[in-house]
């Protein structure tokens, strides 16, 4: 009777110690030390990195082959030789048609219609025993084909016995031109290569060479006066209210009040009138142009007149 309460106590402690130990069994197994046990999963996913835009190349049409190409040959009454060819195609930077020979030459860059891509403006030497000239066309760089395109207008030219051109360099929007202009085609003495002298800047805009200094107007080769001026805009049917850059219209040329007009010809004589798409191509003054006496350096562009 005296040893039972002794055989209790050691039946309670020995449960007392298989409870310790299945507790810490369990905690073991857990893993309850390890923190990242008990963070909830992410919902979000990464976010994707976007690939970059490909770069466009401001200087790819420097990469074009001018000198392995098929040139368009400017058939206004305006552009020497007269009556060319429709095309030239050069290869190695040269090209024969019908008795011509053509050889590229110089080739200025600059982005001259505002879309961020440089375009050309580059010189085509033409020759025929002792008759020479030179031409400037413009390639307009189309990024989307990934090809240079030629303005067909020809934008100066230089040639024996009619005008020169001293510079032609890249500027801010387009091409710098400084030429001499001729009053007339001196067939007797070619050595005067021209007396009045102006510079001009010339972009694309339409498809078409326009100035983009000073008065605005045509940027291609301007013809010889070809009537009397007239100098009121407002005054009578052939004095229209405003002068156009590019024949059709779509450009405004004049920068200022319209002070003088005069229709041009393709001869120093005046000669047939300078006519594309019912256009005429007319020379005009505003402030700060020549005066009547040197016509000639007188700003270009396109109207319609009465009865066109």
């Amino acid at each position: 009777m005296g040893r039972r309460p002794s055989t209790r106590l050691r039946a309670r402690t020995t449960a007392l110690v298989a409870a310790a130990t299945l507790l810490g069994s369990l905690a073991a197994c857990s893993g309850g030390d390890d923190p990242e046990a008990t963070e909830p999963p992410s919902s979000s996913s990464p976010t994707p990195t976007p690939s970059p835009e490909p770069t466009a190349d401001p200087g790819a049409i420097r990469d074009a082959d001018l000198a392995n190409t098929t040139w368009s040959l400017d058939q206004s009454p305006l552009a020497w030789p007269l009556n060319p060819p429709a095309e030239v195609a050069l290869a190695d930077g040269a090209g024969t048609v019908e008795g011509w020979s053509y050889e590229a030459r110089e080739v200025v860059y600059a982005d001259a219609d505002g879309d961020g891509d440089e375009d050309a403006l580059a010189s085509l030497f033409i020759m025929m025993g002792n008759e020479t000239a030179t031409q400037w066309y413009a390639w307009e760089w189309d990024a989307e084909a990934e090809q240079a395109v030629q303005l067909v207008d020809v934008v100066a030219q230089a040639g024996m016995c009619h005008d020169a051109v001293s510079s032609v360099a890249p500027a801010n929007g387009g091409f710098s031109i400084a030429e001499s202009l001729t009053e007339s085609w001196n067939v007797l003495n070619c050595e005067d290569p021209g007396s009045l002298d102006r510079s001009r800047v010339v972009g694309i805009a339409e498809g078409v060479p326009v100035r983009i200094d000073g008065p605005g107007g045509w940027g291609g080769v301007c013809g010889f006066p070809a009537s009397e001026i007239m100098r009121d805009a407002a005054a009578g049917e052939q004095a229209p209210d405003g002068v156009a850059a590019v024949p059709g219209g779509a450009l405004a040329a004049e920068a200022g009040e319209l002070t003088g007009l005069v229709v041009l010809g393709a001869e120093p004589s005046g000669g047939a009138a300078i006519e594309r798409d019912g256009w005429n191509q007319v020379g005009y003054a505003v402030d700060g142009v020549p005066g009547s006496d040197q016509q000639r350096l007188w700003p270009c562009g396109w109207v319609q007149l009465a009865g066109g």
